[in-house]
């Protein structure tokens, strides 16, 4: 499993500190994010956490959701991501590598787009653009939902779960 990062940074400045993916350790092992995205409220919950004694050492955006995540006590640990998610106001796709699984997450009106591609060996990947799955020649499987989890591990493949039930798609006659 791998996460990688192409972009330039959303908030706070474009220096070798804010490179993404970002990679932190905490009391459970590490974990590894890769992001597309905006918060409208990051000023108000960086704040808040610095409150708390939360210290920064970028002056990117996605540190906060990293916070969030490692002070987190809800289990299993998608759910952490999910709890962390539910406080941001914004537009985002992100990536999170943790020991042997893949989170992906999509907000909930899916402003950044987040695509499932799959490799001719079975492998699973995600990108942002269509036309990445086809330098790859990764086969494209379907976007993410508006508000979607989904969790790869090895042994029990991609599972989905949902932040907010996402509409069901039109028919067309």
């Amino acid at each position: 499993m791998a996460i990688g990062h192409v972009r330039y940074s959303t908030v706070g400045s474009s220096m070798l500190k804010n490179v993404q993916p970002f990679v932190v350790g905490y009391r459970f092992g590490s974990i590894g994010v890769a992001h597309n995205e905006n918060l409208v409220n990051y000023r108000a919950l960086r704040a808040m956490l610095e409150d708390n004694s939360s210290i920064f050492n970028t002056s990117s955006d996605t540190k906060v959701i990293l916070h969030f995540i490692t002070i987190s006590k809800a289990r299993p640990f998608f759910l952490r991501i999910v709890e962390a998610c539910e406080k941001l106001e914004g537009a985002y796709s992100m990536v999170f590598l943790i020991e042997d699984k893949l989170v992906t997450v999509c907000d909930l009106y899916r402003f950044r787009p987040l695509v499932i591609g799959m490799m001719s060996n079975g492998a699973v990947v995600f990108s942002s653009k269509t036309c990445a799955l086809d330098l790859i020649e990764a086969t494209y499987e379907r976007e993410v939902y508006p508000g979607e989890v989904l969790v790869v591990e090895k042994k029990d493949g991609v599972q989905s779960v949902c932040l907010m039930p996402h509409p069901e798609p039109k028919q067309h006659f």
